[in-house]
């Protein structure tokens, strides 16, 4: 019986160690078919990305981060973004104010650690650019050219800092090439990249409190509730809709909350309440007869200017129609 029982364990030991051997040569088998998978996927993907690799270093551009396929992302040598035999500026940019450079490489110079902030932008194709970078005469677009796009003064203060030897050749920036642009998709771009909202005075850093900020903004906040139809997202809005970042701006400089001694968002929401119930009082005559000689509300006819009257009055909204209110 012991003898019996003894064959009977090691028969369950062998059966179970055999079992486990094939467990593993199972996994094993597994884990082989998983890495072969993956070596083929690799191979597939380096395939890939060889056809669509080109050489990383451009003789004009330097060094290439990313094809995002619309547009290129370089590492590119300020040396030779500062050439203007390599470099011009779009026909259409705003003036250049050497000023402004100035100031750009002045507060640069002082940084222990170079840094340009935000991407230099390049057109590279057919497009018109100015006369005095490169020679080509203005509006000349029978030729391909690289220029700026957007940028001019950053590129203007690192033409100072590589004077005056606070950059050296070594120093690279960032810069985004749109290739294969023509004159309509220069303009397109150009206003793209301008139509964004430059941050306003009150949202810088340090110009003023947290508290300040989040008054102004819940009570415009409470203004647009109120009056949804009078605001819009465009800066550039016509009398008598308003923007509500101008208008926040607006009420910061004139310096509403000191002058006035309001304290909180409810205050703040209710003076610029009473102010708009004292604006729906006046006529159209008295509206004709205070109407400002600058700014909002200035420059349209008299028969556009008495449609906005009618307009704010249909909404209940005077604000508006000009800020003059504001020097009260």
């Amino acid at each position: 019986v012991a003898a019996e029982k003894k064959a009977t364990a090691e028969a369950f030991a062998n059966a179970k160690a055999a079992a486990a051997t094939a467990a593993r040569h199972a996994d094993d088998a597994k884990i082989q078919a998983v890495a072969a998978a993956t070596a083929r996927g690799d191979a597939k993907y380096e395939a890939l990305m060889a056809e669509k690799r080109v050489s990383p270093l451009h003789p004009v551009f330097g060094t290439l981060l990313h094809d995002f396929g619309y547009k290129k992302v370089y590492a590119m040598p300020a040396v030779h973004l500062v050439s203007k035999d390599k470099v011009m500026v779009y026909e259409q940019q705003r003036a250049f104010r050497a000023e402004r450079a100035e100031v750009i490489a002045a507060e640069k110079s002082k940084e222990a650690s170079f840094s340009i902030p935000g991407v230099i932008s390049i057109a590279e194709g057919i497009v018109p650019v100015k006369a005095e970078a490169g020679g080509a005469e203005s509006g000349e677009s029978a030729r391909r050219t690289v220029s700026i796009l957007d940028g001019q003064h950053r590129v203007g203060a690192l033409k100072i800092l590589l004077k005056n030897k606070v950059l050296t050749k070594g120093d690279q920036v960032l810069v985004e090439v749109f290739p294969d642009v023509d004159e309509k998709r220069a303009v397109d771009l150009f206003m793209e990249i301008n139509s964004a909202q430059p941050i306003r005075f009150v949202d810088l850093p340090g110009v003023t409190t947290p508290d300040v900020k989040w008054m102004l903004e819940g009570a415009m906040q409470r203004l647009k509730e109120a009056h949804p139809a009078m605001f819009r997202p465009s800066p550039r809005c016509m009398i008598p809709t308003v923007n509500l970042d101008n208008m926040r701006e607006e009420l910061f400089t004139a310096d509403v909350m000191t002058r006035f001694s309001i304290t909180t968002e409810e205050g703040l929401a209710a003076w610029l309440s009473d102010i708009n119930q004292g604006l729906a009082a006046r006529s159209n005559e008295e509206w004709l007869a205070t109407r400002p000689n600058r700014g909002r509300g200035s420059s349209v006819s008299t028969a556009s200017y008495l449609k906005a009257i009618n307009k704010a009055r249909e909404n209940d909204f005077f604000l508006g129609m000009d800020f003059t209110w504001l020097d009260i």
